[in-house]
């Protein structure tokens, strides 16, 4: 591998090569360069300069994810930058330069598409009288067995749903927003037995966390219904 050395210490040799051959032959600092060229440099011992390649990167948006410290976290979605170099991740409104990778140095400022990754579009609806659907999702289940039971689903922003069928006096699956998170959601309310869907239908940019089954919500405790 090549040395490199510093401009600065390769000037200030130079200078001083030329000074001294100047005051040994009478010639001046341009007819030494002249005629010498490279070589007055090379006969100079120089210290190589402590340099590495430059490794060139870009930033990937991505989720972030924090810790609240009773056991949970909290998922915030496109809050995050991720170097395509190190794969470390940092909070975008913290990241105190966006020039280069704080982590492992990787240069930033080339012109590259930074990469988004696309939020999932998660679908929960209920079926049957005894299932839960979940579309879109890479969790381990799509469907859910809750016969006169709820499911309670928690997404990775932090979002709380609660799944049972039936409403009252209808045959029709309620869903139940417990906790909102940060993520983009809607709730379609259906209140029509008839539908090709008999459920409302519950629609998140984020990915499902978990699930449970719980007993049945209890419409008289629990006040309006859904």
């Amino acid at each position: 591998m090549s040395d490199f050395i510093s401009r600065e210490a390769a000037i200030r040799a130079l200078e001083f090569k030329c000074k001294i051959l100047t005051a040994r032959g009478g010639k001046t600092a341009a007819d030494i360069l002249a005629r010498y060229g490279i070589g007055a440099l090379k006969s100079i011992s120089l210290p190589a300069a402590d340099v590495r390649p430059v490794v060139h990167g870009r930033w990937e948006v991505c989720d972030w994810i924090e810790y609240d410290g009773y056991d949970e976290c909290i998922h915030y979605p496109k809050e995050g930058l991720r170097c395509s170099n190190c794969k470390h991740v940092f909070k975008e409104k913290l990241l105190w330069k966006d020039n280069c990778c704080p982590n492992c140095g990787a240069d930033m400022t080339k012109k590259s598409p930074v990469h988004k990754e696309p939020a999932p579009k998660v679908k929960v609806y209920g079926y049957s009288d005894d299932l839960v659907a979940i579309e879109g999702s890479r969790y381990k289940e799509n469907e859910i067995d809750c016969f006169e039971q709820d499911v309670r689903i928690r997404f990775a922003d932090g979002t709380i749903i609660r799944v049972g069928y039936s409403k009252p006096d209808m045959a029709v699956w309620y869903i139940i927003i417990e906790k909102k998170g940060t993520a983009v959601q809607t709730l379609t309310i259906c209140h029509d037995e008839d539908a090709e869907v008999y459920s409302d239908v519950f629609e998140i940019d984020a990915e499902v966390l978990s699930h449970e089954v719980v007993s049945r919500y209890d419409f008289q405790k629990g006040g309006k219904q859904p």
